[in-house]
């Protein structure tokens, strides 16, 4: 199939024989499939002329007229109109309704010949030709059905297709799984190709891609956590393509290169699927080691820099050629302090280096992202073997292993935290700390709240204040008597002031507060009780106030199935909320109660000699005024 891809840039107006004629100026752009072959090409025409004189002037007459479709849209990314008219149809249309692109099909398997050549079709070949199909393209309100239609596109301009009516069930099936896998992978073609897995050139042709653009153009701009590849779902769409391959369709020779290259994707997939696998494995591996990734004893590099002329030293070294000389002999000093922060320029200062003195380099790759740890010395300017230079040395050696960070995996903390915690019952904060000032592990805490743990513990341990650890585990649902004197209070506030209503809907055993609008408003009352109680203010020293936060935690939680209820002490069975239904101008009830509450003050006056109406439930009267709260018992 070829495609001719057009856009009107701009118009013009040019006067020729006294006649006005309008112009305007179209960007042409031919395609054999999803391949350019023509173009981007800048072409004048006019407004009066016809699809086929532009179509013409792009083939040079050197192309016939049929099975050509026309189609145009306003937009770059806008579902594509078909022109009923085709080729007869005028390019005014195009600016009367506001049409921008124009695009042409050459159906089935049209190639660019010569006139002379072409022949016309009889019954025979045109059965031939539609012996063959492909799934109908779909409307492109999406990116993903984008991709749908440019693989049928790249089918049709290959000649391949389903006999009969298989094209609606197996072979839309296979086109959906193929859309489905390229449009999973399609965000991460990147990474893939940084892993040696790269797209086969069959796919790499779609129009997308050969304008270094992606499909999924959405994963960029979403500003929720963008979710990456995973073995799981690479394996599942590897297989479900690799099952529609081993259908019989499959095996003709019309569909061998389009095979090919299918099966190219799917080991391309799987190979990233086993560099997970493998990732995953020897990650599962160093953590449950018993054994640091790298140690000092293994890993380290030790060498010998010769020295050179002064004169010949670049000027880059000369800070650093100046420190050694000034200093004593095994007397270290960090590279890493002076080399440049550019990881080319970096490896290239440390593999050139040029100083005045023998040195000797000390190398500690920590793998991953934490670089490499580089050490420089001066050494002695003498051939002989001296004892006091090797003892010197050798303490040098060790003085740089012990301040080298050391990173234990999780099953060495595993395994120290499970035999100290049969002797004492310790928290896991706690553990880690001691862990850590035990062994100088130096690996980072796995969260946020973990990391804020132990920076605390590490205060509490500097500033050797017992009396902070104990005010946290106080306060950390401790049940102590410090504030018995304001709970009992608050209760005796709640059980002697009826302040406490049951659910509108008679539902649960939770009550409710309607009196005090804020946690500081019934903390302000109950300290106007105890200041009435004691003789107050002040308040004697042995009672203390709550703040309102502790206050506000010690009700039940307003719903019981949220994180944050684990928070609430439930102390009272009181929820501190306004219920809904009490503060409604009018309910949805409300014609029913009033029905029933008029059949009953009908039924009383007319039996008055042997009935008497009493009014006894909680939500008869609800006295609305300064001072009252808003639900009473009446």
């Amino acid at each position: 199939m070829h495609v001719a891809f057009f856009k009107i840039s701009t118009w013009r107006f040019v006067l020729h024989d006294t006649t006005l004629y309008k112009k305007m100026f179209i960007i042409v752009q031919v395609n054999e499939g999803a391949k350019i072959i023509i173009g981007p090409l800048v072409k004048e025409v006019e407004e009066s002329s016809l699809f086929s004189t532009l179509f013409d002037s792009v083939f040079s007459g050197n192309y016939f007229h049929q099975n050509v479709r026309v189609e145009v849209r306003r937009t770059e990314t806008g579902p594509w109109v078909s022109v009923q008219e085709g080729l007869q149809g005028k390019l005014l249309l195009m600016k009367t309704l506001g049409f921008i692109y124009l695009k042409y099909i050459l159906l089935l398997c049209d190639f660019v010949v010569p006139l002379s050549q072409i022949h016309t079709p009889n019954a025979f070949t045109r059965l031939m030709d539609f012996r063959y199909q492909l799934p109908a393209q779909k409307r492109e309100d999406t990116r993903d059905i984008l991709l749908y239609n440019h693989i049928i596109q790249l089918f049709q301009s290959m000649c391949v297709g389903w006999p009969g009516n298989d094209h609606n069930t197996c072979g839309k099936k296979f086109i959906e799984r193929l859309t489905k896998a390229i449009w999973y992978i399609d965000p991460h073609l990147e990474k893939l190709r940084s892993r040696g897995c790269h797209l086969p050139l069959l796919f790499s042709s779609l129009p997308v891609y050969q304008q270094n653009g992606v499909y999924n153009e959405y994963y960029q701009r979403m500003k929720k956590k963008k979710s990456q590849l995973t073995r799981l779902e690479l394996f599942q769409l590897a297989n479900s393509i690799e099952l529609s391959l081993a259908e019989p369709w499959a095996s003709k020779d019309s569909w061998q290169e389009v095979v090919l290259n299918v099966f190219e994707l799917t080991s391309m997939m799987k190979k990233y699927f086993d560099h997970l696998d493998n990732t995953n494995n020897n990650m599962k591996a160093l953590h449950e080691s018993e054994n640091p990734a790298r140690e000092p004893s293994t890993n380290c590099n030790v060498r010998l820099i010769s020295k050179c002329d002064k004169r010949e030293i670049d000027t880059r070294y000369h800070s650093l050629d100046s420190d050694l000389t000034n200093r004593e002999l095994f007397d270290f000093i960090d590279l890493n302090l002076y080399v440049p922060d550019d990881p080319i320029k970096k490896h290239d200062f440390i593999h050139n280096i040029q100083l005045s003195v023998l040195t000797g380099l000390y190398r500690y790759p920590h793998g991953n992202y934490l670089g490499t740890l580089n050490f420089i010395w001066r050494e002695p300017d003498t051939d002989e073997i001296n004892e006091d230079y090797e003892t010197l040395k050798a303490q040098m050696i060790i003085r740089i292993n012990d301040i080298i960070p050391v990173y234990c995996t999780r099953q060495m903390r595993k395994n120290v935290f499970q035999k100290y915690s049969l002797v004492r019952n310790l928290s896991k904060p706690v553990l880690r700390m001691l862990y850590h000032d035990l062994t100088g592990d130096a690996s980072l805490a796995n969260d946020k709240i973990s990391k804020e743990m132990e920076e605390r513990l590490r205060l509490m341990m500097l500033l050797e204040d017992p009396s902070i650890i104990i005010d946290l585990r106080t306060n950390n649902g401790f049940q102590g008597s410090k504030f018995d004197i304001f709970w009992d209070e608050l209760n005796r506030y709640f059980n002697e002031h009826n302040n406490t209503v049951v659910n509108e809907r008679r539902t649960g055993a939770t009550l409710y507060i309607p009196y005090a609008i804020s946690i500081r408003e019934l903390r302000d009352r109950i300290i106007t009780c105890l200041n009435a109680i004691y003789q107050g203010p002040p308040l004697p020293s042995d009672i203390f106030i709550l703040s309102e936060e502790w206050i506000r935690l010690n009700f039940a939680p307003s719903n019981a199935y949220t994180t944050k209820a684990l928070q609430y002490t439930g102390r009272f069975n009181v929820k501190y909320k306004v219920q809904s239904r009490l503060l409604r101008k009018s309910s949805e009830d409300e014609h029913y109660c009033r029905t029933l509450f008029k059949y009953e003050r009908e039924f009383n006056i007319k039996y008055r000699d042997y009935a008497c109406f009493i009014s006894a439930d909680d939500k008869h009267k609800v006295p609305i005024g300064e001072g009252v709260p808003v639900s009473t018992v009446q």
